[in-house]
């Protein structure tokens, strides 16, 4: 996504169990605040890679309009109230500590998610132990 200010972000974007990636990251980074949909892990350490990352998780829908598909982060209260057309789905955003995008690849992107879902299906080894 480049913003109007010529930003890049980049998002790993995962249209399916939108509560199990929100249940593994608080199980496995702990618990976090959620405010407007996003919720915020901030010095998570990755061994495989040797960095400590921030991981920013954004919950909400897809939206189509115009042909075009548009993601507007969404609380978890609001879900309810979504119309049968709406898809959840959520996007990962990960940063290195220094603030810099970990996604200025799409190699670092394919690392990145198979590291996610490394930690996500070995939720028992957590930070906290």
């Amino acid at each position: 996504m480049i913003l109007p200010d010529n930003k890049v972000e980049s998002y790993i974007d995962v249209n399916d169990s939108v509560d199990f990636f929100i249940d593994a990251f608080e199980k496995r980074f702990g618990e976090v605040e959620e405010q407007n949909g996003v919720y915020n892990w901030s010095d998570v350490e990755i061994d495989s890679i040797g960095k400590n990352l921030k991981i920013k998780l954004l919950h909400g829908i897809w939206i189509t309009k115009k042909n075009e598909i548009t993601f507007s982060p969404i609380s978890p209260e609001k879900v309810k109230k979504l119309k049968s057309n709406e898809k959840r789905g959520v996007r990962i955003r990960v940063f290195l500590k220094d603030g810099k995008d970990a996604l200025i690849s799409k190699a670092n992107e394919i690392i990145l998610m198979q590291i996610i879902e490394t930690l996500l299906n070995n939720p028992t080894n957590t930070q906290n132990e």
